[in-house]
């Protein structure tokens, strides 16, 4: 899968005042295909040395020879198995590599980034006859990925001689779990992206993969929209509108900004992510409208009149199935509507009581009739709102619970989601400007340096433990770290204030803190905290119980 026609030129034009940096460099190029990105990117920095690293040269050797066969050609090629060419080893063996150390012998901590060496790898390898041992392209990008970040924070693998930058071709339906728009998406390989790399989307798709159960709010997606062009005015990046999508391109709004949390300015503005299946019910509304069936069945003569006759003159005909369908998807869009209604009044709700939360906490006012009447204020509060979402139906309270997440999110600073620091818009491109046809998304990933979080043994091996555990699915609760050793939560949340912020003023028990807002930085400090517990569990009891969670 490449980039095809005018594609590689737009977006080695975007990227050629950062890779500037890199002529010169040794390329390793994994999976090249076809080879179109790999020429295009070979004359934009004139690499020293081009590594196609291509284990499928049954497929595509007729391509790359035309590149092998230049006059003068820097280009190399090597068909290694796919879990060789990940391995800095393997190509320091075969002399490609002849400047790099394997992380053993350096004696110095590297404190420069190491350009001589870029990597660009495409993950979106077409299906080919699956080899043993190769895995699916969702799981083999994911494992590189978090296999590369694992490497920043042990300075080893690529990274042993300095931080190393990644350009990486995924496919569409990769993109979301690994740059998520949504806390719900987030998983630990965004988790550990984060909390190693700055990661920019270069090229996103014409489409994008909807959440699988829940909607983004859309007033928190337009403010998110709406910091972009600042951005990208400070950083002095532009791209053309025309290569923009409908989600990627400037918002205007003349009310409603967010300052230090979001964005109840922004209600008036009539813009929905929507649901798959609307274009659905607008296609049979147009149909119904246009006569193209009727709402019985065979029964179109009897809708000359009105497009919605009274059930009691045909209580005799049956429903036609188109008819059954558009009105099932009504009953869903008024349910959805209702139910983002519902959250929607409640985030107002919440955003009231956080002020009065924070108001009380930092409250150093020596009357003390006032503080008690602001507390009194404050918990009648809470409790009115904890006894109507206990009341909510299941669905509504999901809704809630997210855009509440969402909407905290954001308010971070920095944003606790990548795609929310973006510099930039990404540039737009669709099926038709690849080859095979297909659409794809581009990463440029560039390790943070210096790496912010130093640990010794003990805390990286509880860090790692407790990003696992916490992380493990979206809707976790803090109270999981109880099952690693019991009492950890009663013991270790009040040693990160910062988690306070996360409680959102109304939290009553610590332990059913909602963690997908859970940053970097709380847990490296839970991580230290874990290790002057007095009755932490040892690090050795730890791996022998739920093994070493970093292989």
């Amino acid at each position: 899968m490449q980039p095809a026609g005018s594609g590689p030129d737009d977006v080695l034009t975007y990227l050629a005042p950062s890779l500037a940096k890199h002529t010169g460099c040794t390329l390793i190029d994994i999976h090249p295909g076809r080879g179109l990105w790999s020429s295009k990117l070979h004359e934009l920095i004139k690499p020293r040395t081009h590594i196609l690293a291509e284990p499928y040269l049954e497929e595509y050797l007729p391509h790359l020879q035309p590149l092998l066969d230049r006059p003068g050609s820097r280009y190399c090629l090597v068909d290694w198995a796919d879990k060789h060419l990940w391995k800095p080893q393997r190509y320091k063996e075969h002399g490609l590599l002849q400047n790099f150390h394997s992380g053993q012998d350096i004696t110095t901590t590297t404190k420069n980034r190491n350009d001589s060496l870029l990597i660009t790898a495409n993950m979106a390898v077409p299906a080919l006859p699956k080899r043993f041992g190769a895995s699916s392209t969702s799981a083999r990008s994911h494992r590189k990925l978090l296999d590369y970040a694992m490497d920043i924070k042990k300075s080893s693998g690529f990274q042993a001689d300095g931080p190393v930058r990644l350009l990486m071709w995924l496919p569409m339906s990769e993109q979301a779990r690994i740059l998520p728009r949504s806390v719900e998406q987030r998983n630990q390989t965004a988790f550990h992206l984060e909390a190693t790399c700055l990661l920019e989307q270069i090229v996103i798709g014409k489409r994008l993969q909807k959440p699988k159960y829940h909607l983004k709010d859309p007033s928190i997606e337009l403010e998110s929209r709406r910091r972009v062009p600042e951005r990208m005015r400070t950083e002095s990046v532009y791209i053309p509108p025309i290569q923009r999508g409908k989600l990627e391109r400037p918002v205007h709004v003349s009310s409603g900004s967010v300052s230090g949390s979001v964005i109840y300015g922004l209600d008036k503005v009539n813009h929905r992510r929507t649901p798959d299946w609307l274009d659905e019910l607008q296609s049979l509304r147009m149909r119904f409208r246009d006569r193209d069936f009727g709402q019985f069945t065979n029964a179109l003569e009897n809708d000359e009149k009105t497009e919605e006759p009274k059930s009691s003159k045909h209580h005799h005909k049956t429903l036609s199935p188109e008819y059954q369908r558009m009105m099932t998807l009504e009953r869903h869009l008024k349910t959805l509507g209702n139910r983002r209604d519902k959250a929607k009044e409640l985030l107002k709700e919440q955003s009231i009581i956080e002020s009065l939360a924070s108001a009380a906490h930092n409250d150093e006012s020596s009357d003390a009739v006032q503080r008690a009447a602001r507390t009194q204020e404050l918990n009648e509060r809470r409790n009115a709102f904890r006894t109507r979402l206990d009341a909510m139906p299941k669905l509504t309270r999901m809704q809630f619970d997210l855009s509440s997440d969402d909407r905290k999110a954001l308010s971070m600073n920095p944003p606790l989601l990548m795609w929310d620091r973006r510099k930039a818009d990404p540039i737009v491109a669709g099926k038709e400007d690849f080859e095979p046809q297909k659409e794809l998304c581009l990463l440029d990933i560039e390790p943070r340096h210096p790496y912010p979080y130093s640990m010794i043994s003990s805390q990286a091996t509880y860090f790692e433990l407790i990003a696992s555990t916490l992380l493990r699915r979206s809707s976790q609760k803090l109270s999981a770290l109880d099952q690693i050793a019991p009492g950890a939560v009663q013991a270790l949340a009040p040693k990160v204030p910062t988690l306070w912020g996360l409680a959102q003023g109304w939290e009553q028990k610590m332990g059913d803190l909602r963690v997908r807002c859970i940053t970097a930085d709380m847990i490296y400090q839970l991580a230290v905290a874990w290790d002057q517990w007095s009755f932490k569990p040892d690090p050795a009891d730890i791996l022998a119980k739920f093994g070493d969670r970093d292989e």
